[in-house]
């Protein structure tokens, strides 16, 4: 089995991280991160937070929405979907709507 870890930057604060294992020509596992910088700010030390994942995780292609800590607060079902299709889909999905995602992020978590 293949492993391929890419990351993709958008901008200065944001990144989409890619991990998919390939057997032959199929997608086994994937998964999709959006992340953006998180500011700590009595020390001007930013980490990485995840306001977004695609993943085949439970058997299906889905999307978890995070909050800052983690916590799922959305989850969406792509089971309609094959994992390759869920892969590429959601690359373009975010590539096209990050900005939206990190300002509801960041927004919705008392910033």
């Amino acid at each position: 089995m293949v492993k391929k870890v890419i990351k993709i930057p958008l901008d200065n604060d944001s990144r989409i991280i890619v991990v998919f294992q390939r057997e032959r020509n199929e997608i086994v596992n994937f998964v999709v991160v959006l992340e953006t910088k998180l500011k700590d700010f009595g020390y001007k030390f930013y980490e990485w937070g995840q306001v977004l994942r695609f993943d085949n995780a439970h058997g299906y292609p889905h999307m978890d929405k995070l909050d800052k800590y983690g916590n799922k607060i959305e989850i969406l079902k792509f089971d309609y979907l094959t994992n390759k299709e869920a892969l590429t889909i959601s690359i373009d999905l975010i590539k096209n709507n990050y900005k939206d995602f990190v300002k509801s992020f960041l927004g919705n978590n008392g910033d």
